[in-house]
């Protein structure tokens, strides 16, 4: 059953400008998205300059999402390439698959003190060792849609995980994978950490506008609350949140913050301090939960990974269709591949 049964407002960049299916011309477009990214994004030019991150990683990542695929795979649009690409998939076996999880890269959970802002200082919400006050947020999503609430009621002494995501500038890929991280720290733990990503905005159609394509793929990982809280973008006065900065980010057990996490710009992964303060909110070790995240996978996980990117291929040639008889925009495709699957496809790499 295909869980991306969706209206008529379909497709991805298979169709868009991004992505042409000339190597050359591909490769040269993400060069330039490449650039653009360090222009704008200052704090991911200096991971670059610094060697956190290399060219390599950034541009592996745009291809994965601005195209929806992985690099590498073939072009979906040549039937011969896709055809043989499948056939040597059948032929590799175990073996093309044990490759994949060696060269996958290994996700890391690092002491949360380590992690670090550039330059000065930033304070945003309650600090570690502070109560966290009352929250009484607007749910956006599902079952209890316009209803208002006390997150932090809600949650008791559980401990949890509270993004808060200006939404004028702030990035969400990250929130994909630190969901999927959470979740698999989650089956193996009797401590549930509950996830919750609180918007900040002065008008709240501008989060609908921009995030709503992908509140289904956030709950189906794990984010058990999906809201706006009062404030604007100021947020409740109480939190005493920064403005400024796209993401704060308090991990916290018994209600007290037990770790504060900001980032100016937002994160574009799973930052492995982050996760090392999940690991330590639940009682694990850091090598443990490492441990749990680079499990190789089993033959289930295997299937299950193929399964999705069989999906994935059908749904961008069914949207290719579409979009070429005129039953839909480019756009409107994008953001229904969007939201059967996420902002992007596999989600792994930080």
């Amino acid at each position: 059953m295909m869980r991306f049964a969706l209206p008529a407002t379909l497709f991805v960049l298979l169709v868009s400008p991004i992505f042409s299916g000339d190597a050359k011309e591909d490769a040269a477009k993400l060069e330039e998205r490449y650039q653009q990214l360090l222009k704008s994004r200052p704090a991911l030019r200096r991971k670059v300059e610094s060697g956190e991150v290399t060219q390599a990683q950034i541009i592996a990542r745009l291809r994965t999402t601005e195209t929806g695929r992985p690099a590498g795979s073939p072009n979906d649009g040549a039937k011969g390439q896709d055809r043989r690409y499948r056939d040597r998939r059948r032929k590799s076996g175990k073996k093309g698959q044990d490759r994949r999880y060696r060269n996958r890269r290994r996700t890391e959970v690092k002491d949360p003190a380590g992690y670090q802002t550039k330059g000065k200082q930033i304070f945003s919400g309650p600090q570690k060792g502070e109560k966290l006050p009352a929250l009484k947020v607007t749910s956006l999503f599902g079952d209890t849609k316009g209803k208002a609430f006390d997150l932090i009621k809600r949650a008791g002494n559980r401990p949890q995980i509270l993004f808060f995501q200006d939404a004028i500038f702030g990035e969400v890929p990250c929130l994909f994978q630190f969901a999927d991280a959470i979740r698999q720290v989650n089956e193996k733990t009797e401590e549930e950490v509950q996830i919750a990503c609180i918007f900040l905005a002065d008008d709240t159609n501008a989060i609908t506008s921009r995030y709503a394509r992908i509140f289904g793929g956030l709950r189906e990982r794990g984010v058990s609350v999906i809201a706006v809280a009062p404030g604007g973008r100021n947020g409740p006065g109480s939190y005493g949140l920064n403005r400024n900065i796209a993401q704060t980010i308090l991990v916290a057990k018994d209600g007290k913050v037990t770790w504060n996490f900001v980032s100016e710009q937002g994160l574009l992964f799973a930052d492995p301090h982050i996760l090392g303060a999940v690991a330590e909110v639940v009682g694990e070790k850091h090598e443990t939960v490492a441990a749990w995240l680079n499990a190789t996978g089993s033959d289930d996980r295997v299937r299950a990974n193929e399964e999705r990117a069989r999906r994935q291929r059908e749904l961008r040639t069914k949207l290719g269709e579409f979009v070429e008889a005129g039953k839909l925009t480019r756009k409107e495709a994008g953001e229904l591949y969007r939201a059967a699957f996420g902002d992007g496809a596999d989600r792994r790499s930080r």
